[in-house]
C-alpha cells in the first residue's frame, strides 16, 4: 500500500481545503463487495471499518491493490500504518511504507475481510484504487 503523510488536500479527489484550515468532503461511494471485482475507493473515519462478506469460505490466497492518504483538520503528522486488513482476530498492517499490493493468506470458514483504519485520533484515511482477490487455496 502506499501513502502519504497528509496529502495536499488539493491533490486529494475526495476533499477541498478552505482557506481556514477545515475540510469540506464530498462523500464518495461506500465499500462494496466486490471480489475480483472493478477498483473502488472509499473513506474510513477515525478508528471505523469496514467489512466485506464475499470472500470465498474455504481456505484462500487473497491479494490486495490500494493506495491510501489520511486527512483531517488536525492530521498533521499521522504515524505508523495506516489500515489493518483483518480475517477474524488475524491482522495485517498496511500502509505507509507497505508497497501498493500485498498477498496474505484467508484462513477456511465464513470469514469476512475488515479493513480498519488505525488512526485512533485525528485521521481519517482516504483508499484509493482498492481492490481486492481472493481465490480458493487446491490443497492436492
Amino acid at each position: 500500500f502506499g501513502s502519504s503523510a497528509c496529502k495536499s488536500h488539493a491533490e486529494d479527489k475526495w476533499t477541498k481545503r478552505s482557506l481556514r484550515g477545515t475540510s469540506l468532503r464530498k462523500n464518495p461511494p461506500g465499500p462494496i463487495n466486490q471480489n475480483c471485482g472493478r477498483l473502488q475507493d472509499f473513506q474510513l473515519d477515525i478508528g471505523a471499518s469496514a467489512q466485506f462478506t464475499d470472500p470465498p469460505v474455504s481456505a484462500a490466497s487473497c491479494r490486495f491493490y490500494a493506495d491510501t492518504s489520511t486527512f483531517g483538520p488536525l492530521c498533521w503528522f499521522p504515524k505508523g500504518p495506516d489500515l489493518a486488513l483483518c480475517f477474524d482476530e488475524t491482522c495485517y498492517r498496511a500502509g505507509v511504507s507497505s508497497p501498493h499490493s500485498i498477498t496474505l493468506q484467508k484462513p477456511a470458514g465464513p470469514t469476512p475481510l475488515t479493513v480498519k483504519n488505525l488512526h485512533l485520533s485525528h485521521c481519517h484515511v482516504n483508499v484509493l484504487n482498492f481492490m481486492y482477490c481472493c481465490s480458493s487455496v487446491d490443497y492436492m
